[in-house]
């Protein structure tokens, strides 16, 4: 009898498992985004609220380091506390942490390049 109720529970889970995005990003701020065709340019997310200790603004990252997004992606900036994230291409790709995933990571307080893209 018990595992005729456990089945339903087990599938009910997997489920559900297989509706969740790999790519958790409650912990993190959207910046904006910056659509790769045409002028390429940034645009701020309005509900961003920019860290006071921050002392880069989103569009100094933009205007520094958006170039590392390449081709005719997409690019969308995401913040924690700590830094910027600037993810090619945001949820076409399955990726474990918006930090694995990020084509670029820049220190918010510095401007410092934190993570470089992968070299081809």
């Amino acid at each position: 009898m018990r595992t005729i109720r456990t089945l339903p529970a087990l599938l009910a889970c997997g489920l559900l498992a297989g509706c969740v995005t790999p790519l958790d990003i409650s912990n993190y701020q959207k910046v904006g985004i910056a659509r790769m065709q045409g002028n390429r340019a940034f645009v701020p997310d309005p509900a961003f609220s920019q860290p006071a200790y921050f002392n880069i603004s989103p569009q100094e990252v933009a205007s520094s380091f958006g170039h590392l997004c390449q081709a005719n992606y997409n690019c969308t900036y995401f913040a924690d506390e700590d830094a910027y994230y600037l993810l090619q291409n945001f949820g076409a790709v399955p990726a474990l942490s918006v930090r694995s995933h990020a084509v670029a990571i820049v220190d918010g307080r510095t401007g410092k390049l934190l993570k470089s893209p992968a070299k081809p």
